[in-house]
């Protein structure tokens, strides 16, 4: 599980690297339109799934929701790297692996069935969560893994990609914007 939180944080910054190499970084800001035409596709996308997900679980729909409302401040940020680091540290507490652990720790905590609280306690109980989540949709025919890892996480990939490409502009881009 910390390794897919590791791979998850790291990802889209060699995949921001690989957009902004191949995309054409014109004077005219090319790189930063595609950008943002790329995140309002994204988060339309979310838009639409959150709300068909709404009126089928509304809790579910509503708690993404929520979650997912960092990403339509997203913004490709060329000219200032530190923020976008910043804001990219942000945005990986917010994702769904930093959820899932987050989730896991509490349930460690407040499970109530008096086991002590150290990092293979949080694991045991962060991969217990997701064979449970597997069980309930196999079982029960949840949606909450289905919506988070389908619908959730790419649109916060999607969201962390575009804030990493503004570590790889060149001067050019910069100058631009």
């Amino acid at each position: 599980m910390v390794k897919t939180l590791i791979v998850s944080a790291l990802l889209p910054y060699p995949a921001a690297a690989l957009l902004t190499s191949l995309l054409p970084s014109t004077s005219t800001g090319t790189l930063s339109r595609s950008l943002t035409v790329t995140s309002s596709i994204s988060l339309l996308l979310l838009s639409a799934a959150l709300a068909t997900l709404s009126t089928i679980n509304f809790s579910l729909g509503l708690l993404v929701g929520l979650l997912a409302a960092p990403l339509s401040f997203v913004r490709h940020l060329p000219a200032q790297p530190g923020l976008a680091k910043t804001l990219g540290v942000l945005l990986n507490l917010v994702g769904p692996p930093a959820v899932v652990l987050i989730g896991a720790g509490v349930w460690v905590v407040y499970g109530g069935e008096g086991r002590a609280f150290g990092l293979d306690e949080w694991l045991g109980c962060a991969a217990e969560m997701l064979m449970r989540a597997s069980r309930a949709w196999a079982i029960e025919g949840t949606w909450t893994a289905v919506v988070v890892w389908l619908v959730w996480w790419p649109a916060w990939f999607e969201g962390a990609v575009v804030l990493a490409s503004s570590l790889y502009v060149g001067e050019e881009e910069e100058e631009a914007v």
